[in-house]
Protein backbone atom coordinates (compact mmCIF):
# COMPACT_ATOMS: atom_id res chain seq x y z
CA UNK A 1 0.00 0.00 0.00
CA UNK A 2 1.29 3.16 -0.76
CA UNK A 3 2.04 6.20 1.38
CA UNK A 4 -0.69 8.27 -1.00
CA UNK A 5 -3.04 5.88 -0.55
CA UNK A 6 -2.46 5.22 3.61
CA UNK A 7 -3.04 8.96 3.82
CA UNK A 8 -6.41 9.10 2.09
CA UNK A 9 -7.73 6.08 3.97
CA UNK A 10 -5.53 6.56 7.58
CA UNK A 11 -8.65 8.91 9.05
CA UNK A 12 -11.74 6.55 7.89
CA UNK A 13 -9.72 3.54 9.39
CA UNK A 14 -9.03 4.99 12.71
CA UNK A 15 -12.22 6.40 13.23
CA UNK A 16 -14.21 2.86 12.09
CA UNK A 17 -11.32 0.70 14.56
CA UNK A 18 -12.28 3.29 17.33
CA UNK A 19 -15.58 2.54 17.06
CA UNK A 20 -15.24 -1.10 17.41
CA UNK A 21 -12.93 -1.03 20.14
CA UNK A 22 -15.02 1.39 22.33
CA UNK A 23 -17.57 -0.84 21.81
CA UNK A 24 -15.57 -3.27 25.17
CA UNK A 25 -16.47 0.04 27.21
CA UNK A 26 -20.28 -0.88 27.73
CA UNK A 27 -20.71 -4.11 25.84
CA UNK A 28 -22.33 -5.15 29.20
CA UNK A 29 -24.74 -2.54 29.78
CA UNK A 30 -26.73 -3.30 26.70
CA UNK A 31 -27.50 -7.06 27.66
CA UNK A 32 -27.96 -5.67 30.96
CA UNK A 33 -31.49 -6.82 31.25
CA UNK A 34 -31.51 -10.45 30.17
CA UNK A 35 -27.91 -10.66 31.57
CA UNK A 36 -29.31 -9.06 35.22
CA UNK A 37 -32.33 -11.02 35.25
CA UNK A 38 -30.12 -14.21 34.71
CA UNK A 39 -27.68 -13.79 37.24
CA UNK A 40 -29.81 -11.85 39.89
CA UNK A 41 -27.48 -8.49 39.45
CA UNK A 42 -28.77 -5.27 40.94
CA UNK A 43 -28.10 -1.69 39.37
CA UNK A 44 -25.85 -1.15 42.19
CA UNK A 45 -24.17 -3.96 40.50
CA UNK A 46 -24.35 -2.89 37.43
CA UNK A 47 -23.04 0.60 38.80
CA UNK A 48 -19.97 -1.63 40.36
CA UNK A 49 -19.09 -3.17 36.93
CA UNK A 50 -19.10 0.21 35.22
CA UNK A 51 -16.95 1.48 37.35
CA UNK A 52 -14.78 -0.86 37.53
CA UNK A 53 -14.35 -0.26 33.90
CA UNK A 54 -13.41 3.72 34.61
CA UNK A 55 -10.99 3.05 37.17
CA UNK A 56 -9.19 0.55 34.97
CA UNK A 57 -9.00 2.88 32.07
CA UNK A 58 -7.45 5.95 34.42
CA UNK A 59 -4.81 2.98 36.00
CA UNK A 60 -3.77 2.58 32.23
CA UNK A 61 -3.87 5.84 30.94
CA UNK A 62 -1.98 7.46 33.93
CA UNK A 63 0.58 3.63 33.06
CA UNK A 64 0.71 4.59 29.85
CA UNK A 65 2.05 7.83 30.71
CA UNK A 66 4.10 7.47 33.72
CA UNK A 67 6.20 4.24 32.24
CA UNK A 68 6.10 6.62 28.63
CA UNK A 69 5.33 3.37 26.77
CA UNK A 70 2.85 5.59 25.28
CA UNK A 71 5.27 7.28 23.27
CA UNK A 72 8.33 4.38 23.31
CA UNK A 73 6.29 2.14 21.37
CA UNK A 74 4.27 2.68 18.05
CA UNK A 75 0.33 3.65 19.25
CA UNK A 76 -0.98 1.24 16.24
CA UNK A 77 0.82 -1.43 18.06
CA UNK A 78 0.06 -0.68 21.26
CA UNK A 79 -4.12 0.51 19.77
CA UNK A 80 -3.98 -2.86 18.00
CA UNK A 81 -2.42 -5.38 21.43
CA UNK A 82 -4.55 -3.52 23.81
CA UNK A 83 -8.03 -3.90 20.83
CA UNK A 84 -6.94 -7.95 21.10
CA UNK A 85 -6.57 -8.08 24.41
CA UNK A 86 -9.57 -6.18 25.72
CA UNK A 87 -11.37 -8.66 23.30
CA UNK A 88 -10.03 -11.31 25.11
CA UNK A 89 -10.81 -10.67 28.52
CA UNK A 90 -14.64 -8.97 27.24
CA UNK A 91 -15.31 -12.90 25.92
CA UNK A 92 -14.03 -14.35 29.28
CA UNK A 93 -16.49 -12.37 30.99
CA UNK A 94 -18.66 -14.63 29.67
CA UNK A 95 -17.26 -17.32 31.29
CA UNK A 96 -16.77 -15.57 34.81
CA UNK A 97 -19.90 -14.02 34.99
CA UNK A 98 -21.14 -16.81 37.79
CA UNK A 99 -18.28 -14.82 40.10
CA UNK A 100 -18.83 -11.75 40.58
CA UNK A 101 -15.34 -10.42 42.20
CA UNK A 102 -13.39 -12.52 39.25
CA UNK A 103 -16.07 -10.63 36.65
CA UNK A 104 -15.35 -7.31 38.29
CA UNK A 105 -11.99 -7.86 37.92
CA UNK A 106 -12.22 -8.53 34.11
CA UNK A 107 -13.96 -5.66 33.38
CA UNK A 108 -11.30 -3.45 35.71
CA UNK A 109 -9.13 -5.44 32.82
CA UNK A 110 -11.55 -4.56 29.99
CA UNK A 111 -10.89 -0.79 31.34
CA UNK A 112 -6.99 -1.28 31.17
CA UNK A 113 -7.21 -2.32 27.46
CA UNK A 114 -9.37 0.79 26.53
CA UNK A 115 -6.39 3.10 28.08
CA UNK A 116 -4.77 1.97 24.91
CA UNK A 117 -7.23 2.57 22.65
CA UNK A 118 -8.79 5.48 22.77
CA UNK A 119 -5.58 7.70 23.67
CA UNK A 120 -3.63 5.76 21.36
CA UNK A 121 -6.50 6.70 18.98
CA UNK A 122 -6.11 10.67 19.26
CA UNK A 123 -2.27 10.53 18.91
CA UNK A 124 -2.62 8.12 15.52
CA UNK A 125 -5.27 10.73 14.08
CA UNK A 126 -2.84 13.22 15.05
CA UNK A 127 -0.03 11.44 13.94
CA UNK A 128 -2.11 11.46 10.09
CA UNK A 129 -3.88 14.93 10.19
CA UNK A 130 -2.77 17.36 12.31
CA UNK A 131 -4.06 20.07 10.23
CA UNK A 132 -7.63 18.90 11.38
CA UNK A 133 -6.82 17.80 13.92
CA UNK A 134 -9.71 19.53 15.87
CA UNK A 135 -12.26 17.75 13.62
CA UNK A 136 -10.67 14.98 13.64
CA UNK A 137 -10.84 14.20 17.65
CA UNK A 138 -14.50 15.35 17.11
CA UNK A 139 -14.67 11.99 14.68
CA UNK A 140 -13.09 10.07 17.19
CA UNK A 141 -15.20 11.44 20.28
CA UNK A 142 -18.42 10.69 18.14
CA UNK A 143 -17.30 7.08 17.24
CA UNK A 144 -16.17 6.51 21.41
CA UNK A 145 -19.62 7.78 22.38
CA UNK A 146 -21.53 5.80 19.26
CA UNK A 147 -18.87 2.28 20.40
CA UNK A 148 -20.24 2.95 23.74
CA UNK A 149 -24.00 2.64 22.64
CA UNK A 150 -23.21 -0.36 20.26
CA UNK A 151 -23.68 -2.98 22.35
CA UNK A 152 -27.44 -1.26 22.54
CA UNK A 153 -28.09 -1.70 18.83
CA UNK A 154 -26.48 -5.45 18.84
CA UNK A 155 -28.85 -6.67 21.11
CA UNK A 156 -31.62 -5.35 18.87
CA UNK A 157 -30.63 -7.40 16.23
CA UNK A 158 -29.53 -10.51 18.30
CA UNK A 159 -33.06 -10.48 20.46
CA UNK A 160 -33.74 -14.33 19.57
CA UNK A 161 -30.16 -15.15 20.72
CA UNK A 162 -28.72 -14.98 24.61
CA UNK A 163 -27.35 -12.45 26.06
CA UNK A 164 -23.57 -13.60 25.48
CA UNK A 165 -23.98 -13.18 21.60
CA UNK A 166 -23.67 -9.08 21.83
CA UNK A 167 -20.87 -9.41 24.01
CA UNK A 168 -19.08 -11.73 21.45
CA UNK A 169 -19.60 -10.13 18.78
CA UNK A 170 -17.99 -6.68 20.57
CA UNK A 171 -15.08 -8.73 20.96
CA UNK A 172 -14.86 -9.68 17.17
CA UNK A 173 -15.31 -5.89 16.04
CA UNK A 174 -12.22 -4.65 18.53
CA UNK A 175 -10.29 -7.37 17.06
CA UNK A 176 -10.76 -6.69 13.87
CA UNK A 177 -10.42 -3.08 14.20
CA UNK A 178 -7.18 -3.36 15.77
CA UNK A 179 -5.55 -5.74 13.58
CA UNK A 180 -6.60 -2.69 10.50
CA UNK A 181 -5.17 -0.24 12.75
CA UNK A 182 -1.87 -2.00 13.18
CA UNK A 183 -1.70 -2.51 9.04
CA UNK A 184 -2.18 0.94 8.71
CA UNK A 185 1.05 1.92 11.25
CA UNK A 186 1.47 5.75 12.51
CA UNK A 187 1.35 8.64 10.80
CA UNK A 188 4.31 10.79 9.35
CA UNK A 189 3.74 13.76 11.39
CA UNK A 190 4.80 12.69 14.84
CA UNK A 191 8.07 10.58 15.94
CA UNK A 192 6.60 7.06 15.96
CA UNK A 193 8.67 6.34 19.07
CA UNK A 194 10.98 8.40 21.81
CA UNK A 195 12.08 8.56 25.18
CA UNK A 196 9.90 8.58 28.58
CA UNK A 197 8.17 12.06 29.40
CA UNK A 198 7.85 13.62 33.00
CA UNK A 199 4.39 13.67 34.08
CA UNK A 200 4.52 17.23 34.31
CA UNK A 201 4.49 17.27 30.58
CA UNK A 202 1.42 15.24 30.17
CA UNK A 203 -0.20 18.75 32.14
CA UNK A 204 1.13 21.14 30.30
CA UNK A 205 -1.99 22.07 28.59
CA UNK A 206 -3.24 23.28 31.66
CA UNK A 207 -0.58 26.33 31.58
CA UNK A 208 -2.57 27.68 28.60
CA UNK A 209 -4.15 30.76 29.94
CA UNK A 210 -7.65 30.75 27.80
CA UNK A 211 -7.19 27.04 27.54
CA UNK A 212 -11.20 26.90 29.36
CA UNK A 213 -12.38 28.95 26.26
CA UNK A 214 -11.53 26.19 23.49
CA UNK A 215 -15.11 25.01 22.85
CA UNK A 216 -17.48 23.72 20.42
CA UNK A 217 -15.18 23.90 17.32
CA UNK A 218 -16.27 25.75 14.55
CA UNK A 219 -18.92 27.92 16.59
CA UNK A 220 -16.09 28.74 19.37
CA UNK A 221 -13.93 30.38 16.68
CA UNK A 222 -17.75 31.86 15.48
CA UNK A 223 -19.47 33.64 18.23
CA UNK A 224 -16.48 33.41 20.76
CA UNK A 225 -14.94 29.93 23.09
CA UNK A 226 -16.76 31.63 26.64
CA UNK A 227 -19.94 32.08 24.85
CA UNK A 228 -20.13 28.30 23.84
CA UNK A 229 -18.38 27.23 27.05
CA UNK A 230 -21.06 29.46 29.12
CA UNK A 231 -24.17 28.25 27.02
CA UNK A 232 -23.04 24.55 26.87
CA UNK A 233 -22.69 24.86 30.94
CA UNK A 234 -26.14 26.78 31.12
CA UNK A 235 -27.62 24.59 29.12
CA UNK A 236 -26.70 20.62 30.91
CA UNK A 237 -27.17 22.54 33.87
CA UNK A 238 -30.49 23.48 33.05
CA UNK A 239 -31.62 19.93 31.71
CA UNK A 240 -30.00 18.41 34.93
CA UNK A 241 -32.22 20.31 36.73
CA UNK A 242 -35.56 19.94 34.62
CA UNK A 243 -35.07 16.50 33.65
CA UNK A 244 -36.79 14.77 36.93
CA UNK A 245 -39.90 17.00 35.88
CA UNK A 246 -40.23 15.88 32.37
CA UNK A 247 -40.61 11.90 32.69
CA UNK A 248 -44.65 12.40 32.27
CA UNK A 249 -43.69 13.31 28.54
CA UNK A 250 -43.77 10.68 25.95
CA UNK A 251 -40.82 9.02 25.41
CA UNK A 252 -39.43 9.85 22.27
CA UNK A 253 -39.68 13.58 23.63
CA UNK A 254 -37.59 12.42 26.60
CA UNK A 255 -35.33 10.64 23.81
CA UNK A 256 -34.57 14.14 22.41
CA UNK A 257 -34.12 15.52 25.99
CA UNK A 258 -31.28 13.23 26.71
CA UNK A 259 -29.71 13.77 22.93
CA UNK A 260 -29.67 17.82 23.73
CA UNK A 261 -28.31 16.98 27.60
CA UNK A 262 -25.43 14.58 25.51
CA UNK A 263 -24.38 17.38 23.59
CA UNK A 264 -23.98 20.27 25.89
CA UNK A 265 -21.78 17.93 27.77
CA UNK A 266 -19.27 16.90 25.42
CA UNK A 267 -19.26 20.62 23.34
CA UNK A 268 -14.84 21.43 24.32
CA UNK A 269 -13.53 18.21 24.65
CA UNK A 270 -12.15 16.97 21.36
CA UNK A 271 -10.84 20.50 21.23
CA UNK A 272 -9.42 20.58 24.35
CA UNK A 273 -7.92 17.54 23.24
CA UNK A 274 -6.66 19.07 20.35
CA UNK A 275 -5.50 21.68 22.39
CA UNK A 276 -3.35 19.42 24.65
CA UNK A 277 -1.37 18.20 21.90
CA UNK A 278 -0.43 21.43 20.53
CA UNK A 279 1.33 22.07 22.95
CA UNK A 280 2.80 18.88 24.28
CA UNK A 281 6.24 18.12 23.05
CA UNK A 282 6.21 16.11 19.79
CA UNK A 283 7.78 13.32 21.25
CA UNK A 284 5.32 13.13 24.19
CA UNK A 285 1.79 13.50 22.15
CA UNK A 286 0.37 9.93 23.64
CA UNK A 287 1.82 10.74 27.28
CA UNK A 288 0.08 14.13 27.34
CA UNK A 289 -3.32 12.80 26.06
CA UNK A 290 -2.80 9.43 28.18
CA UNK A 291 -2.46 12.00 31.17
CA UNK A 292 -5.61 13.98 30.18
CA UNK A 293 -7.71 11.46 29.45
CA UNK A 294 -6.99 10.02 32.96
CA UNK A 295 -7.76 13.35 34.78
CA UNK A 296 -10.81 13.74 32.61
CA UNK A 297 -12.63 10.06 32.69
CA UNK A 298 -11.74 10.28 36.84
CA UNK A 299 -14.30 13.01 37.20
CA UNK A 300 -16.71 10.54 36.63
CA UNK A 301 -16.05 7.91 38.79
CA UNK A 302 -17.92 9.70 41.59
CA UNK A 303 -20.66 11.17 39.60
CA UNK A 304 -21.51 7.20 38.25
CA UNK A 305 -20.92 5.98 42.04
CA UNK A 306 -23.48 8.33 43.27
CA UNK A 307 -25.92 7.95 40.56
CA UNK A 308 -25.69 4.26 40.64
CA UNK A 309 -26.27 3.94 44.37
CA UNK A 310 -28.67 6.35 44.70
CA UNK A 311 -30.90 5.10 42.16
CA UNK A 312 -33.12 2.55 43.91
CA UNK A 313 -33.93 5.88 46.60
CA UNK A 314 -34.08 9.23 43.88
CA UNK A 315 -34.84 7.22 40.90
CA UNK A 316 -34.59 10.28 38.20
CA UNK A 317 -34.37 12.78 40.63
CA UNK A 318 -30.60 11.87 40.91
CA UNK A 319 -29.60 14.10 38.17
CA UNK A 320 -30.24 16.90 40.94
CA UNK A 321 -27.47 15.56 42.70
CA UNK A 322 -25.24 16.06 39.24
CA UNK A 323 -25.79 19.98 39.23
CA UNK A 324 -22.99 21.03 41.24
CA UNK A 325 -20.74 20.36 38.31
CA UNK A 326 -22.23 22.95 35.59
CA UNK A 327 -22.65 25.54 38.49
CA UNK A 328 -18.91 24.90 39.47
CA UNK A 329 -17.82 25.37 36.24
CA UNK A 330 -20.07 28.78 35.65
CA UNK A 331 -18.12 29.89 38.62
CA UNK A 332 -14.96 29.04 37.17
CA UNK A 333 -15.37 30.29 33.91
CA UNK A 334 -16.74 33.54 35.21
CA UNK A 335 -14.31 34.25 37.48
CA UNK A 336 -11.14 33.51 34.74
CA UNK A 337 -13.08 35.61 32.40
CA UNK A 338 -13.20 38.54 34.62
CA UNK A 339 -9.07 37.81 35.18
CA UNK A 340 -8.57 37.52 31.60
CA UNK A 341 -10.42 40.82 31.19
CA UNK A 342 -8.55 42.40 33.74
CA UNK A 343 -5.31 40.75 32.41
CA UNK A 344 -5.86 42.27 29.26
CA UNK A 345 -6.76 46.21 30.59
Amino acid sequence: MTSDVRLRIALPVIILAQLFGTSLWFSINGVWLSLSSEQGFTKADLGAFTLAVQLGFIIGTLSLALTGLADRYKASMIFCISSVFGALVNTLFILAVDHFMLAWLLRLLTGLCLAGIYPMGMKLVISWVPKYAGSALSWLLAMLTLGTVLPHLMRGFTLGLGWQAPLFTASVLAVLGGITVGALGCGPHLPATAKRAALSQGLSALKIPNFRSVAGGWLSRAIGGFAVARFALISSGLLCLIYPLLTFLPPFVLLVVLMLWGITVIADSPQFSALAAQVAPADNVGSSLAVMNAVGFALTIPAIWLVSYSWPVLNEWVSWLLLPGPLLGLLALSKFNKENRHDNT
